[in-house]
């Protein structure tokens, strides 16, 4: 709903509220009214406004409305034809919450309320609001009309929530990114093609996976906690990685990655272990052909 359709809700139902004040003529001495709305006024839940609004839409009048709770009501409503921005739907919302808290058995503020919901955003609320307004007597027009709008607004609030998803992952990436470009790593990362038979792809986190292939290269990748960072800086990459040989014996792979310019590296591969001698593989010169 545009502001100039909810306005117009807003306008009409501001009529419409001195069209049913002849009808609430009549104090309410329902005891458990009373004791309800004390409930609803002291702690203004969905659950105590529901619990009032349906003693009050089986009385054969509705409690007349108090002048305070009119009062915010008329200027809820001015103050929404004016609305542009959060700051003033807040201050809209505000009056309108006031009038509902004194008196949540009006139909008009209620549904003023939920139409105010839907233009600040706050469609939770709205159709938390609106599943309150049913309560009341409604012809079948109208309470066709409002599970309709109940409906639009689920639309929009599933919508709104996709949006935040995408938003929210974009966020989490580039913070990723960031991340990754400030580590030590960021020097090493990118694409490395081998002089001989080796290659790495290295990407910046802080645990690192090593898969040795040979004729294809080494894949270094993010998220392995059974690899990690053993030394980073300007002149060395020293990876770790472990496994159990068939003998049981616990196994060292380590790489250790120097850079010898700004794109070309060196790679030395051995192997320590509990009962072996340190098993060293001819260094390998790698150069980087992407970042």
């Amino acid at each position: 709903m545009n502001k100039t359709t909810v306005a117009t809700a807003l306008a009409f139902s501001f009529v419409v509220m001195f069209g049913l004040a002849p009808r609430a003529v009549a104090q309410s001495t329902d005891a458990s009214f009373q004791q309800a709305l004390m409930e609803y006024q002291q702690s203004p839940t969905a659950a105590a406004a529901e619990k009032v609004i349906k003693l009050a839409a089986a009385m054969n009048r509705l409690p007349p409305i108090p002048e305070e709770a009119r009062k915010h009501f008329v200027r809820g409503t001015a103050l929404f034809k004016e609305a542009k921005n959060a700051d003033d739907f807040s201050l809209v919302l505000d009056e309108l919450k006031q009038a509902t808290n004194i008196a949540p058995w009006w139909p008009e503020a209620r549904y003023n309320l939920a139409l105010t919901d839907e233009a600040a955003g706050q469609y939770e609320d709205a159709i938390s609001d609106l599943k309150l307004y049913q309560i009341f007597k409604l012809s079948d027009t109208d309470a066709r009309a409002v599970q309709d709008k109940i409906y639009v607004i689920e639309a929009k609030m599933e919508k709104a929530s996709k949006n935040a998803d995408v938003a929210a992952k974009k966020v989490i990436e580039e913070t990723r990114a960031r991340a990754e470009a400030s580590s030590p790593l960021a020097k090493y990362q990118g694409s490395w093609n081998p002089f001989n038979r080796y290659g790495v792809q290295i990407s910046g986190g802080g645990f690192i996976n090593v898969n040795e292939r040979r004729g294809q290269g080494w894949n270094v990748t993010v998220d392995d906690e059974d690899a990690e960072v053993v030394e980073v800086n300007n002149d060395i990459l020293l990876l770790r990685t472990q496994f159990t040989d068939n003998r049981g014996k616990r196994i060292l792979n380590y790489y250790s990655i120097s850079l010898t310019g700004d794109d070309t590296a060196r790679v030395l591969f051995w192997q320590e272990g509990s009962g072996i001698v340190r098993r060293e593989h001819n260094p390998t010169n790698l150069r980087r052909t992407s970042r």
